[in-house]
């Protein structure tokens, strides 16, 4: 079953944020389909099956920018 999960964030600032989020969510995250950062926005859009949304957050957080939870998930 396919999912998607929306995150608000809070510090990114522009492609190099994005690029890096994408590529540690598509390395470390089983099942990712498509993600979609937009650091304008402050979103994180990932899609695909069985995804683990503490984990999305943790991989966010550790790379130093905020979730800010009451925004999250959709």
């Amino acid at each position: 079953m396919e999912n998607e999960i929306l995150l608000y964030i809070e510090g990114m600032a522009d492609k190099k944020t994005e690029d890096v989020i994408t590529l540690e969510i598509n390395r470390t995250v089983p099942g990712v389909e498509l993600v979609q950062v937009n650091a304008e926005q402050g979103t994180v859009s990932v899609t695909g099956g069985d995804l683990d949304l503490l984990h999305i957050q943790d991989i966010v957080e550790s790379l130093g920018y905020t979730v800010i939870p009451e925004a999250s998930p959709i």
